[in-house]
């Protein structure tokens, strides 16, 4: 299981944007309006790390640092912070993204130590290269919607900090009644276990997007782990010592036919990045590729609804305290 002398928090633009919609009980005012009247007063005063960006935009990235920086001092481990991921296909873009979040943390908290900030960043081609920079930088970063080993080598040789497997697709989040049955990515993390001996890479896993307990149970001994609040009510209640099943049966044992321990990795040791780009292609017969470019959407498309909500905030010109009316 997760180490448990090591806490992450965790922020990617689902979770802002579910977080920044609330609604406080008996109220119609926003959960975070007060955290909304200090960004718009932030991103005056920030007005200088702006850049490119338009107001909507700007005022989302410091409403995604605002989010995060508090938990710095409840947790005992990194804090992440997500990149626009519509930027994932620019590795200039999106180093000058990371640098401007790290920025804004320390614009908005001057003693923040900024090695306890990690970068999350979708795990293209371009996405990877930007980390392997930040990485040379100093900074932290974990390349996220990883479905295959071909992503996870990749991140490895650019000595990630960690990456982030998903072991259903992220549609099974998202479409009522959809399973991922035959093709979840349970083998691959063993796998990327593996091949991270192989490599004695310092890059650590994180699984994700788990659906039962079973999941979890399954893959204990992963380094870290993500699940969802429903999921750590179940776990809570859950005896570990009298388990049915068999705890972390993906690295009791091998499934026939696998000989992993002696397999030869170093075909997956491709840096180049049109023999890359093709070796992730081929991956599954284009199973894995296919996945992450559906992450990409689904969290496009939540960064397109955290514009949408700022620009109603915006729109509506009110004070902090009836800005929970635009949310409706």
């Amino acid at each position: 299981m997760a180490n448990d002398q090591l806490i992450l928090a965790l922020s990617f633009q689902r979770l802002a944007y579910f977080e920044l919609k609330q609604i406080e009980y008996n109220s119609r005012r926003l959960l975070h309006h007060h955290i909304i009247a200090e960004a718009s007063i932030d991103a005056s005063a920030l007005r200088n790390m702006q850049g490119s960006l338009n107001s909507v935009e700007f005022l989302v990235e410091i409403l995604m640092v605002k989010l995060q920086l508090p938990l710095i001092h409840r947790v005992t481990g990194h804090v992440h912070i997500s990149t626009n991921p519509k930027l994932c296909y620019s590795t200039r873009a999106t180093v000058a993204n990371a640098h401007r979040l790290l920025y804004l943390c320390m614009g908005l908290d001057q003693d923040v130590d900024l090695k306890r900030i990690c970068i999350d960043i979708p795990a293209t081609w371009e996405g990877i290269m930007a980390c392997g920079i930040l990485q040379k930088q100093g900074i932290a970063t974990l390349a996220t919607a990883v479905f295959s080993l071909e992503q996870a080598a990749l991140a490895a040789l650019l000595n990630c900090t960690y990456v982030s497997l998903f072991i259903n697709e992220l549609k099974v989040h998202f479409r009522q009644g959809y399973v991922d049955y035959e093709n979840t990515s349970h083998e691959v993390c063993r796998q990327i276990h593996a091949l991270y001996m192989y490599m004695q890479s310092s890059t650590e896993i994180m699984a994700a997007s788990f659906t039962s307990v079973q999941d979890v149970m399954d893959l204990a001994g992963t380094r870290h782990i993500i699940v969802s609040q429903r999921l750590l009510y179940e776990l809570r209640s859950i005896n570990a010592d009298a388990w049915y099943g068999q705890l972390g049966a993906y690295f009791a044992r091998a499934p026939a036919g696998d000989h992993w321990e002696t397999r030869d990795w170093r075909p997956l040791m491709v840096s180049k990045e049109s023999a890359w780009k093709l070796a992730f292609a081929r991956s599954g017969f284009g199973r894995n590729e296919a996945k992450t470019i559906q992450a990409i959407n689904y969290l496009c498309d939540f960064q397109d609804q955290l514009e949408q909500l700022v620009a109603l905030i915006i729109a509506a010109n009110q004070p902090a305290e009836n800005l929970g009316a635009t949310t409706h």
